[in-house]
Formats: C-alpha cells, sequence, structure tokens
C-alpha cells in the first residue's frame, strides 16, 4: 500500500483514532512520474523558504544505505514545516505545534500522518492523568530525510522521549512548590541524576523511571551522595512496583530517605 504521496508505506503507524484525509484546499507539488527522470536534491545549510517547495528522499530505496542519496519525491511547505518543529521540539504535545504552525487540527492530522506513513516520523503515545499524550520523534531515516532538505535533525537523544517528557513534567512539579531545579545535575563518584531540586535547607535528588534500568542500583547509589531525599518518579504500573521493592530495601546503610512519585502526581 502506498502512502499520501505515492510513498511506499513503512512499519510505523499511530495508536491513536484514525484521522481524517487532507483537506483539497493545500497546494502539494506534484510526484515525480518515473525514476529515470529525477533530480537530485542539493542539499541546503539553511530551511526553506515559504515558496520553495522541497524534496524529500523516496522511501523506496532502502533506509540502510546510508552513503547514497535516494530519488526525491515532492513535499509540501506544511509538512516541511511540521518536520522542523517535531525535530527542534519533540516534547511537544500535537495540540500545541499545530497551534504554533497554524494548522487546523484535520489538516495537520493529515500532514503528521503522511509524514508517519513515510517512516519519516514516529508516534510515542505516553498514559497520563488525562488520558493519553501522542508525541513525535524522527526516525534513523527521518534523521537522513532532515539532513537532505536542510533542517537540522537536533543531536540524537541519549534517552528515550518517554523518559526526556516525564523528566520535564518532574521539574514543573518541584518548580510549582518552590525548588529551584537543575537537569542533569553530576553527582561526584555517582555519574548525574535526572534532577536536582533544591530550596533552602533541603536538596532532594529525582530518578525518573521507566522501569527499563537497575532501579534498584540506581537508589543505592544515589542514597550515599549526600541528598536529603530522592525522589523516585515511576512512569508506569510495572515501574511502580519496581520501585516500591527499591524503596523498601534494607541495608546496614541506607542513606537518604527515598520517596515514591508516580506519573499521576506529576502529570
Amino acid at each position: 500500500m502506498r502512502g499520501s504521496w505515492g510513498w511506499p508505506r513503512r512499519g510505523h503507524s499511530a495508536k491513536s483514532k484514525p484521522d481524517t484525509a487532507p483537506s483539497s484546499d493545500s497546494t502539494e507539488v506534484s510526484v515525480v512520474p518515473t525514476a529515470d527522470k529525477v533530480m537530485k536534491m542539493k542539499t541546503t545549510s539553511h530551511p526553506p523558504s515559504p515558496e520553495e517547495p522541497q524534496a524529500l528522499p523516496d522511501t523506496s530505496v532502502s533506509a540502510c544505505d546510508s552513503e547514497s542519496q535516494p530519488p526525491v519525491k515532492a513535499m509540501t511547505r506544511e509538512a516541511t514545516r511540521l518536520l522542523a518543529d517535531v525535530a527542534a521540539r519533540p516534547l511537544s504535545t500535537t495540540v500545541s505545534r499545530y497551534q504554533r504552525l497554524n494548522l487546523s487540527r484535520r489538516r495537520g492530522n493529515a500532514v503528521r500522518q503522511s509524514l508517519a506513513a513515510a517512516g519519516i516520523i514516529e508516534p510515542v503515545p505516553i498514559a497520563s492523568r488525562s488520558g493519553q499524550v501522542v508525541l513525535c520523534q524522527l526516525t534513523d531515516f527521518g534523521r537522513r530525510v532532515c539532513n537532505s532538505v536542510g533542517i537540522d535533525p537536533s543531536p540524537r537523544p541519549r534517552a528515550s522521549l518517554e523518559h526526556a517528557f516525564w523528566v520535564m513534567r518532574a521539574a514543573e512539579h518541584f518548580e510549582a512548590k518552590g525548588y529551584a531545579v537543575t537537569r542533569e545535575h553530576v553527582s561526584k563518584g555517582n555519574g548525574a541524576v535526572d534532577l536536582l531540586a533544591t530550596r533552602p535547607g533541603e536538596r532532594v535528588a529525582a530518578e525518573v523511571e521507566t522501569g527499563k534500568s537497575d532501579i534498584e542500583a540506581n537508589v543505592r547509589k544515589v542514597r550515599g551522595a549526600g541528598f536529603d531525599r530522592v525522589v523516585l518518579v515511576a512512569t508506569s504500573p510495572a515501574a511502580v512496583t519496581i520501585c516500591r521493592k527499591a524503596v523498601e530495601e534494607k541495608s546496614e546503610n541506607q542513606g537518604s530517605a527515598v520517596d515514591l512519585l508516580t506519573w499521576l502526581d506529576v502529570s
């Protein structure tokens, strides 16, 4: 099956409800008819101008072949702008993204789904107190596409988008309680903690746990680092179970007190 620009669909699909098709009032550049007539696009060092239609690598070419410049297909100005926004602001919610780009929900969903169907971006659903937040991130192929059309894909993140999202929410939670927050605080001899929250007379280390790391080892490490308190922020039911075990763990030198928050507390 092929996407709305004539590209073969790839194995990325959103888990949210199906969205409506693109409206007919948006102008798209015609797809190049045959591969032997496709022109290679010159890589630019600046974003496209609003009037300049952009070419996009054809996903029918293997994404693993990173050395060659694939044939190009046409991409609308709206798709280029949304792709650039995903690259620059991966933690943005869908509503905020559409407002920033002045896109209606219907049109924004259509453009986002087209990029996802082409394997350029992928949805990252995250459960929250209000239901579900769907973020978007670049795929490896999407990073190549960004480079080919002059969009900065930003450095490859070290942590998952889910982890980064909850670090952001945890920081907002502590700031609302009057703490000054430092992210990726380096603790001498113990690596870095996700957040250091401080206010007069109190230093709190906060670790966001998705359940995919060695939580018990993390707790033992942070407990002995001289913080007044350690807070674990569990982002899923599975993570809650593991964090509870770590909090209740008994040892000869327990060090800092350990508290547990969940994603419901910081949503």
